[in-house]
């Protein structure tokens, strides 16, 4: 079973001109905060 390892409270989400929320941002976004600059390079689906 797959979980989170950390979350993170946020106020608001980045949105597109759509209105669909922008997990590639959110997700760059945490690499920053966390320092994570090794899984930064990791491909996703």
């Amino acid at each position: 079973m797959k979980h989170a390892m950390m979350l993170m409270k946020r106020n608001n989400f980045p949105m597109g001109v759509t209105g669909k929320i922008q997990k590639f941002r959110m997700r760059e976004d945490s690499i920053r905060i966390l320092g994570l600059k090794a899984t930064e390079k990791i491909g996703t689906a």
